[in-house]
């Protein structure tokens, strides 16, 4: 069985001996990390906190009722909604209602820049028309992106996180414009609050209609009784939800138009590339000379 010996020396002496190899490699590696990092886009990171605003409903008697259970109101804590929530918001059926809004689209999927100077957003002229504000057309079709690829895009660049200990939900939204981060997280919380508003109102209405056919052919009291104290109970939840003020996720800290750019960190990118430049740049010298000399 073959051993190998290795002579720390002798490394020692062909990395010191190749120093000037070493130098042009590691020199090689710094150029094309500035070089690199000079070529990613800048992006920019709009941030906000919201957490769920209890209403005055969910602390009645009725929520833990066997009937109320039954039809399956709500009896979930708020870490359990906020859970719900962060689901909901990056969903196909909810980004169907955003990829709706022209200038949502837009600012999604054409936007591909920013101009610091000017301090305006730059737009993909490949497949938006800017003077026509629309989508340019091939003789066959329309370039407006697919309903799927913008999903795609919307979620990988929404982050949302959950801090339980909290009960609050971290949300920002990262793009290359400052404007776009702040614009596309701002409309994604107040549609969802939109649509969270209509999707109980038509539950609660769904809710009374049932309970309404359920009194009327009920002919037990105690059933009829408790019927009529849950239609009551829906009628005032969807009067609460009709409060202006009334939002599903509350903002603690609204959305800002970031000044500062979170990305790229091009010190750090030039550093690491240069150091790896350094340790193959010394591997290839120590290879190198090691099967130099085993081959004679």
């Amino acid at each position: 069985m073959n051993t190998i010996d290795v002579d720390l020396s002798k490394i020692l002496k062909d990395i010191y001996n190749s120093k000037l190899k070493i130098g042009i490699i590691t020199s090689l590696f710094f150029i094309a990390s500035i070089i690199y990092s000079l070529s990613i886009t800048n992006y920019y990171v709009s941030i906000s906190t919201a957490i769920h605003q209890k209403d005055d409903m969910q602390g009645s008697q009725f929520s833990s009722s066997g009937l109320t259970s039954l039809l399956g109101l709500n009896l979930g804590g708020q870490s359990r909604d906020l859970i719900r929530y962060s689901l909901e918001l990056k969903s196909m059926d909810f980004f169907k209602i955003l990829y709706q809004k022209d200038d949502f689209l837009m600012n999604l999927m054409a936007v591909n820049g920013y101009d610091q100077s000017k301090k305006k957003s730059l737009f993909n002229s490949k497949i938006y028309d800017v003077k026509l504000n629309d989508w340019k057309k091939t003789k066959n079709s329309s370039l407006k992106p697919d309903l799927q690829i913008a999903h795609k895009i919307f979620k990988n660049k929404f982050d949302i996180e959950f801090l339980p200990d909290k009960g609050v939900l971290l949300l920002s939204f990262e793009h290359y414009s400052p404007y776009v981060s702040f614009y596309i997280l701002k409309t994604t919380i107040e549609e969802f609050n939109k649509y969270k508003k209509d999707k109980n109102k038509m539950k609660s209405r769904e809710s009374i209609i049932y309970l309404q056919n359920l009194q009327a052919q009920a002919t037990n009291q105690v059933t009829r009784s408790l019927a009529n104290s849950v239609i009551e109970r829906e009628l005032s939840k969807t009067a609460y939800m009709n409060i202006p003020s009334y939002e599903y996720l509350e903002i603690i800290e609204s959305p800002i138009e970031p000044k500062f750019k979170t990305g790229p960190r091009r010190t750090l990118i030039v550093l690491l590339m240069t150091f790896l430049g350094f340790l193959l740049s010394m591997v290839y010298v120590v290879f190198k000379n090691f099967f130099r000399r085993k081959s004679f």
